[in-house]
């Protein structure tokens, strides 16, 4: 019953009582009837309400006694141990009501709690159906059957919409139930749209119940319930807790098939590269040798013109040879075709030949070298590329290095590790630089040639197991580090 009609009717009958006591005086019937409307008052679930009807009620017995007492020719003992008799009854009565709403009040609260405590179990259930490393086609079945099984549904679908009808893929359990189909168009009741991503929109209309949410990737999910026994509430919530779950697979899944498509652009990309290097390098080796040849006579006499001509043409040959085979190397490391031939070595005297070798060309161009190798530095390494990152990395340094400055090639030992310095006076890189100074075709900035040759470095040195990094304190320091070689039986002291 409502609490007001309750209310009303418990006022009503407390009313009547006063009435018909007072106009039956000798009645001791009428007066204890009034406890009527005090247990009646329990119904509301009100404890103001029952203590309001025990105050009128024990008013109501004194105003009585009060009426009838002259009508009767006064009062006696008798009517007045029963009138004590009546207020003490509707004390009793009072107080068992109240403890009776009480008890009453907490079954109910146990009950609802129980209740929770259900749903709860089977929405941490439909969690962990849901949960682990699926693809999106098994993800929504798991979340239909896992939806299913949390209202008592005859059948639930899941699936992506694509304007009015379910996309390819969506899940129905079970399997066979015919209510819905991809490609059969859906009931306009459900295909009122989210606005936001994560907003979710709730129907309950005709034995269904649907939800429809947007995810983050912009595709809505919808799932419907048909003839569900649980509430519109506890699918909304079995919906929130699944969609999360579907938005990261719907993420991941599209983050797969990029990184698939950039992984295969990128094998194409290498293939060119390759092939373009490879075949690159025939012409340039002909041009360079037939301008060697003629610089030596094997043509005849030249003028002074004509020789600088060749000569600008054998340099510009050696540098198209030099990039053929660095974009070559670059495909073999990204293509995981790179292989290194380890052969004992000394790094420091591989270093010093390298750097004598390069001395001529800082020399013409003005910077001055130093190297300083104390001892040899063995190690397990491919001479040739080990040979190619000294070069880089003096080539880079001589770039940098004002007229007159000083290139500084240094080799020692620390901490089990050949160590190789490379310093220049030049102006250092910019900080805005560093974070992709490594990174191909970006390099150290504008001049800094085909943006190659430091990342090659890395790539050569991290196939050694070492490291290379850069570092500013009074002079541009490239570093690199590669591990020792155990001394051998035999090896000098």
């Amino acid at each position: 019953m409502h609490p007001r009609f309750i209310t009303l009717l418990s006022s009503l009958l407390l009313v009547a009582g006063l009435l018909l006591d007072v106009l039956t005086p000798a009645s001791l019937v009428v007066s204890i009837l009034l406890n009527v409307p005090i247990a009646l008052s329990g119904l509301a679930l009100s404890r103001v309400l029952t203590q309001r009807m025990m105050l009128f009620a024990l008013a109501a017995n004194v105003l009585s006694g009060v009426l009838n007492g002259p009508a009767q020719g006064g009062w006696d003992t008798t009517a007045l141990v029963n009138r004590a008799f009546t207020a003490l009854s509707y004390l009793l009565v009072g107080v068992l009501t109240l403890q009776l709403r009480e008890a009453s009040a907490r079954v109910a609260a146990l009950r609802i709690a129980d209740a929770r405590a259900r749903e709860e179990r089977a929405l941490r259930a439909l969690v962990e159906g849901v949960s682990g490393p699926h693809t999106p086609g098994e993800l929504l079945a798991r979340a239909a059957r896992g939806l299913r099984g949390l209202i008592g549904a005859d059948a639930v679908a899941v699936g992506v919409v694509q304007g009015n009808v379910f996309a390819p893929g969506a899940a129905v359990e079970p399997p066979a139930f015919p209510g819905v189909q991809a490609g059969v168009p859906l009931p306009g009741a459900w295909l009122a749209s989210p606005t936001q991503p994560g907003e979710a929109l709730v129907v309950d209309a005709r034995g269904t119940l649907a939800v429809r949410w947007r995810q983050r990737a912009g595709q809505d999910v919808l799932a419907v319930a048909f003839g569900p026994s649980g509430s519109a509430r506890l699918f909304a919530e079995g919906a929130a807790l699944v969609a999360p779950q579907l938005d990261t697979a719907a993420l991941l899944a599209q983050v797969r098939a990029e990184r698939e498509g950039a992984e295969r652009r990128g094998a194409v990309i290498r293939d060119l590269v390759y092939a373009f290097s490879h075949d690159l390098r025939t012409p340039i080796l002909a041009n360079l040798m037939s301008a060697r040849l003629a610089l030596a006579g094997a043509y005849g006499p030249l003028g002074d013109t004509y020789r600088a001509a060749l000569g600008s043409s054998v340099q510009a040959n050696e540098d198209l040879l030099a990039l053929a085979e660095r974009l070559l190397l670059v495909a073999k490391l990204e293509g995981g075709e790179f292989h290194l031939q380890h052969r004992p070595l000394d790094l420091a005297a591989l270093a010093v030949d390298r750097a004598d070798a390069m001395r001529a060309a800082l020399t013409a161009h003005g910077a001055h070298l130093d190297v300083h190798a104390p001892g040899p530095l063995p190690v397990h390494g491919d001479a040739t590329e080990l040979r190619r990152v000294v070069q880089n990395l003096i080539e880079n340094a001589g770039k940098w290095t004002p007229p007159g400055g000083t290139v500084t090639v240094r080799t020692d030992a620390q901490g089990g590790e050949a160590v190789l310095q490379v310093l220049d006076d030049g102006p250092g890189v910019p900080g805005e630089v560093r974070a992709r100074l490594f990174q191909r075709f970006r390099g150290a900035g504008a001049g800094a040639g085909s943006g190659l040759g430091l990342y090659l470095a890395r790539g050569i040195v991290e196939a050694h197991g070492g490291t290379v990094r850069y570092h500013r304190g009074d002079r541009t320091c490239f570093e690199v580090r590669v591990p020792l070689r155990p001394p051998a039986q035999g090896d000098p002291a």
